[in-house]
């Protein structure tokens, strides 16, 4: 017998129920119906949670140690090594979709801050053509903060090269248009 098309069949549905509460309940049932299964069953999920939380921590502390050895590099020293430093910019992509203005500020307040020379960061906010406050967020920051940056651009994906997709691939797309219009200049 086919299954139709287009819908689940009801007892599917079912069974990832039944399954659920099955394993939920278990501990109450299986522990009285099954004990010495039980125990040793549980038990083995303890080990693997042990065995879980350990490579966990110790990822953890690798992690933390490796991002300190990093932070410890002088990287604008580094950078002034390199042949064309002075030629070396930067493009800092704010992937945005209905995101408020202030946090947007206080984004490009903290990237003001920083010690690169600002005049060779460029900053591109990627906003989604469906946000209807996109056009008007733009022009504000543009006007609040391209005087500190190389360049302060916002563009916006079009709805039309991805109808199905969910709100976010502005970035990837605006990042790729950056890229074609810099190397083409």
């Amino acid at each position: 017998m086919a299954l139709p098309r287009g819908r689940t069949p009801r007892c599917v549905g079912a069974a990832f129920g039944v399954v659920s509460w099955t394993l939920i309940s278990s501990p109450l049932w299986a522990s009285v119906l099954f004990p010495v299964h039980w125990t040793w069953a549980f038990l083995a999920f303890c080990v693997y949670w042990l065995c879980k939380s350990l490579s966990l921590a110790v990822y953890s502390l690798v992690a933390v140690r490796a991002l300190a050895v990093w932070q410890r590099r002088d990287w604008a020293t580094l950078g002034r090594q390199l042949a064309r430093w002075r030629r070396l910019h930067h493009l800092v992509v704010f992937p945005t979709y209905r995101e408020p203005i202030e946090v947007l500020e206080e984004s490009l307040r903290y990237l003001c801050a920083q010690d690169f020379p600002l005049r060779r960061v460029g900053v591109l906010i990627a906003f989604e053509a469906r946000d209807p406050d996109a056009r008007e967020k733009a022009r504000l920051l543009q006007r609040r903060f391209g005087p500190h940056f190389g360049q302060v651009a916002g563009c916006a994906a079009s709805r039309r090269a991805w109808p199905t997709l969910c709100p976010g691939p502005s970035a990837c797309w605006s990042k790729s248009s950056a890229c074609r219009s810099s190397a083409s200049s």
